[in-house]
């Protein structure tokens, strides 16, 4: 990735491997803020248009949590199956208050517009005392 856009297709079986290459390249940026990957299980989505929306819907939630969270650590956590890919990303920072979640910024709705295009559900839960959780799910296709 260049200035965060993808300039090639990413091949669904390198999504862990992009993955770590995006999350170690955030964490170098991040001053004082440990950023941390946790593979659960070594899954991946079933498509180069999936792999690519779930990168940049992980890199706004961690630029997110870097700009405004005053998080001192964000732990993004890959899980799921060959059915399902789950992605979280979590932060111990200043949180927001959700009840201003019906106006939301332009980096959520921009996550939320990613989602969509791949199918995938996103939900956001933050506490001003707990910091931020991200959860993206998005189905693969069944053979």
């Amino acid at each position: 990735m260049a200035h965060g856009l993808i300039l090639y297709e990413i091949k669904p079986e390198d999504f862990v491997d992009e993955l770590r290459a995006l999350v170690m390249r955030l964490s170098k940026d991040a001053v004082g803020v440990n950023v941390e990957l946790l593979v659960k299980n070594n899954c991946y989505p079933d498509s180069s248009l999936k792999v690519g929306e779930l990168l940049r819907i992980t890199q706004e939630c961690v630029l997110n949590a870097l700009k405004h969270s005053f998080a001192k650590n964000i732990l993004v956590t890959l899980s799921g199956s060959n059915s399902t890919v789950i992605l979280e990303v979590s932060d111990d920072g200043k949180g927001f208050d959700t009840s201003t979640a019906s106006r939301p910024g332009a980096g959520i709705k921009i996550m939320q517009y990613r989602a969509m295009l791949i199918g995938a559900e996103i939900t956001f839960v933050s506490n001003k005392e707990f910091g931020t959780h991200v959860v993206c799910r998005v189905a693969n296709k069944q053979n």
